[in-house]
């Protein structure tokens, strides 16, 4: 079990490699007849094993010398992300290596970047120069914004670029906020294809629904009172409505460690853009109860803002 966690604690800080390591030693232990119930624990290790295999495509070695090439390589992203088994890191690093190559191919287009040159990685997103350390307000203002509009990816890419931790926070524990906040909305859509869900739902603008299906092209749409349906975007749901969705979704997890991954999305993403006290009131209760829980929060909560 201890292997477990520790596995599954690199798995979610993104030391994939580390990972792996703890996941074999679950796999290849050899169980007493008295131990047989944690061979459900070698399974779970086996599904992050062959996600892991995925994760390790040449499609992620280096970006394209061409547009033509980022576009081939976001299309084959795209059906090995219909492989993965996991959730969360696993389809955050599709995700995000989809997005730089989208952005990639852009600079390209635009003349930013000539084609068939070397790739040298992408621009310091950061607007602080390397002699400066980042003012703790600024750097919350600026995440603040990014998450506002669900670009998890280039406020993943801020805090990666600052030059230094500001004070009262390391770049570590915000970049691990960022990542979990931006499975939420994923997982949710994945289970809203499986059928609409009544709760009370308010928009940001005020208007309110009691029901939350998804559309034809994914997007959520929104039941009023009165019966009419409306497209909307994740953006245009409150915060609030959207941990209300996630209460009721999570209840369908298989598994304790699905569910409290899960939790920590939604923690997550509630301390970002939500109720930072509810956020952190469920991370306390949460760490009471389990371990898994306990082991990741932990590492995140010491290096977060007071």
């Amino acid at each position: 079990m201890g292997w477990m966690l520790a596995g599954l604690k690199n798995w979610e800080q993104g030391l994939l490699k580390d990972a792996s390591v703890w996941f074999s030693a679950v796999t290849s232990a050899k169980l007493s007849t008295d131990e047989e119930w944690l061979s459900i624990y070698q399974k779970i290790a086996s599904v992050y094993q062959q996600d892991l295999a995925l994760l390790e495509d040449p499609v992620f070695a280096s970006k394209p010398a061409s547009r033509d090439g980022c576009y081939k390589a976001i299309a084959e992203l795209e059906e090995l992300q219909k492989k993965l088994l996991t959730r969360g890191r696993a389809r955050y690093n599709v995700r995000a290596w989809q997005l730089d190559l989208a952005r990639y191919a852009k600079l390209m287009e635009s003349g930013g970047v000539e084609e068939g040159a070397a790739d040298e990685g992408a621009a310091p997103v950061s607007p602080v120069t390397r002699d400066e350390k980042p003012e703790l307000a600024d750097v919350m203002a600026t995440l603040g914004e990014f998450a506002g509009e669900s670009r998890f990816t280039e406020a993943h890419a801020y805090i990666k670029n600052l030059p230094a931790d500001p004070d009262g926070a390391t770049r570590e524990a915000l970049m691990s906020i960022v990542e979990h906040a931006s499975v939420l909305i994923p997982d949710m859509e994945a289970d809203l294809a499986k059928g609409s869900v009544d709760l009370p739902i308010v928009m940001k603008s005020g208007a309110r629904a009691i029901r939350i299906s998804q559309g034809k092209e994914g997007e959520p749409v929104v039941t009023a009172p009165d019966g009419s349906r409306t497209p909307t975007t994740w953006g245009e749901i409150s915060p609030d409505s959207l941990i209300s969705l996630h209460r009721i979704l999570v209840k369908n997890s298989k598994g304790e460690v699905e569910r409290m991954r899960r939790h920590q999305c939604a923690i997550a993403f509630d301390w970002l853009l939500g109720n930072r006290t509810r956020a952190l009131q469920a991370a306390g209760q949460l760490s009471q109860t389990s371990p898994y829980f306990k082991e990741i929060w932990d590492v995140i909560a010491v290096g977060l803002p007071q």
